[in-house]
C-alpha cells in the first residue's frame, strides 16, 4: 500500500486499486511486456508523478505515471532477488533492495 493524498492498494496478481477521500476510484495499469503476473510492492512518492511496482518474480521495477500510463521498466543482471525499494527525489533515484545489497538506480 503506498498514500500520496490517494491511496493506492497492490494485490499480489499485480492489479492497483486506487482511493480518493474513502470512495474507490476507476483505475487501471497500462499493460506492460512481459505482462505483470505478480508484484511485490508498491511505492507513489507524494513528490513525483509516478506510480513504482516492484515485480520480483521477473526481477524488474515497473514506472507507470499517475493515470496508468506505462512508462519504464527497470532491469539489470544484478537483480537476483529484488524484495525492497525506496524512492527518493522525485523519483529520479531508486534504491532496490536484493539479497543484502542494495543497488542505486538514477534516472
Amino acid at each position: 500500500m503506498s498514500i500520496d493524498g490517494d491511496l493506492y492498494a497492490l494485490k499480489d496478481n499485480g492489479e492497483v486499486r486506487k482511493w480518493y477521500r474513502g470512495e474507490e476510484q476507476a483505475f487501471n495499469l497500462a499493460a506492460v511486456d512481459p505482462t505483470m503476473d505478480s508484484a511485490e510492492k508498491i511505492s507513489v512518492p507524494e513528490d513525483g508523478d509516478e506510480i513504482f511496482i516492484l515485480d520480483n518474480k521477473k526481477r524488474r521495477i515497473l514506472v507507470f505515471d499517475k493515470n496508468g500510463v506505462f512508462r519504464e521498466q527497470i532491469v539489470s543482471d544484478s537483480f537476483k532477488n529484488p524484495t525492497g525499494m525506496t524512492i527518493t527525489n522525485k523519483g529520479k533515484t531508486i534504491f532496490i533492495l536484493d539479497n543484502g545489497t542494495v543497488y542505486r538506480v538514477s534516472r
